[in-house]
């Protein structure tokens, strides 16, 4: 079986910000989704550190920000892109206090998907996920935005 280690998946993150939101910082967590069963036979859903991965799992990609600015922080985007190595799941992306837009060319283009990301037709293609927040994010505030995909 192929197993890769995770530092292999190492995912960029971008911030696009007005220069009076300096402060907003953004780090990656990566988490190994693990579905177990319940003693009433229902699914049960925990992540843990995704140290080793193998094709076939799936993979929490999430941002947590915060803003340590005085101000607040206005006209948030913030864009991770999808592993050439995994493969996006439908309907997986956060929405809370953010749009979710979807690229499928390099981050060249963005298609919005209100709501949820219903629109994904061929999630493989997915190469770049964007949540752009619809209020600004207050001073001290702070959060997270992710999605999953799996291990090809």
């Amino acid at each position: 079986m192929n197993f890769k280690t995770f530092s292999s998946l190492v995912v960029l993150v971008a911030a696009a910000l007005p220069a009076a939101a300096g402060d907003l910082s953004a780090s990656q967590v990566v988490h190994k989704q693990i579905v177990s069963v319940d003693a009433d036979g229902n699914p049960v859903e925990t992540f843990v550190a995704a140290d080793v991965v193998a094709p076939g799992d799936t993979v929490r990609y999430m941002l947590q920000y915060r803003n340590d600015d005085a101000v607040p922080a206005e006209a948030v985007v913030l864009t991770m892109p999808v592993p050439e190595e995994m493969s996006y799941l439908d309907n997986s992306a956060t929405t809370d206090k953010a749009q979710v837009s979807l690229s499928y060319d390099d981050g060249a283009n963005y298609q919005f998907a209100p709501g949820t990301t219903e629109v994904v037709e061929a999630s493989q293609y997915v190469t770049h996920v964007r949540w752009t927040f619809d209020a600004a994010i207050a001073s001290g505030e702070s959060g997270n935005v992710s999605f999953l995909a799996t291990l090809k």
